[in-house]
């Protein structure tokens, strides 16, 4: 047990960097357009939301992997999982950037509002948490040689409290939304965001 989680700390914080790379492009756009008068009360919740979607992400690889072992570890489900996972995060950052860009109209208005705004940052960590990056696929390698389930949770609690150490100083950055013409850059990037993350996961499907 002891092992577990000592080897899944070990690879959060040996590829924290990666992941903290990985979750700005989602993160950013979001906490930085915002432009209510609360900020700070407003970032510490989304990204308490995102990392609890994160934790609910790995806990569902750890699980799942220590179970099924090898027959998971595969590229081909892994792949096939991950783009839908990317596509459905690509729909996600394309309806806030269009709600927050163009709040006149009326489908965009509606996007904005919509439920799976109001549960932007849970559902964005979710769908980060199961993307096929590096540090994704180390967690997935290391939990299918697991013992047990229990370890393979373990290890990704572990691997999760590694990694979210990295994911601090987005909180802070997300505070530049107090200045209005960098919310404006952050909803054009949300817009770019969504796009490039459509043709990544389109592309892991057809590959």
């Amino acid at each position: 047990m002891i092992e577990a989680i000592t080897k899944g700390f070990a690879l959060g914080l040996s590829t924290g960097i990666y992941c903290a790379g990985a979750c700005a492009p989602v993160m950013l756009p979001y906490l930085v357009a915002h432009d209510g008068s609360r900020r700070t009360r407003h970032v510490a919740r989304a990204m308490a939301q995102f990392a609890g979607g994160r934790l609910a992400a790995y806990l569902l690889v750890g699980a799942v992997g220590a179970a099924l072992g090898a027959e998971i570890a595969t590229a081909g489900p892994a792949r096939r999982v991950a783009g839908l996972a990317v596509i459905a995060l690509a729909g996600l950052m394309l309806a806030y950037g269009l709600g927050r860009s163009f709040p006149e109209a009326r489908l965009c208005r509606r996007l904005g509002g919509s439920a799976p705004m109001r549960r932007f940052p849970l559902l964005a960590g979710l769908l980060t948490g199961v993307n096929v990056c590096p540090p994704f696929l180390l967690l997935l390698a290391a939990v299918v040689t697991s013992a047990h389930v229990a370890h393979g949770v373990l290890m990704a609690l572990a691997f999760f409290v590694g990694t979210s150490l990295f994911l601090v100083p987005l909180g802070f950055a997300g505070l530049l939304g107090a200045v209005p013409r960098l919310r404006g850059i952050a909803e054009v990037a949300a817009l770019f965001a969504g796009l490039w993350f459509l043709a990544s996961g389109t592309a892991m499907l057809v590959a």
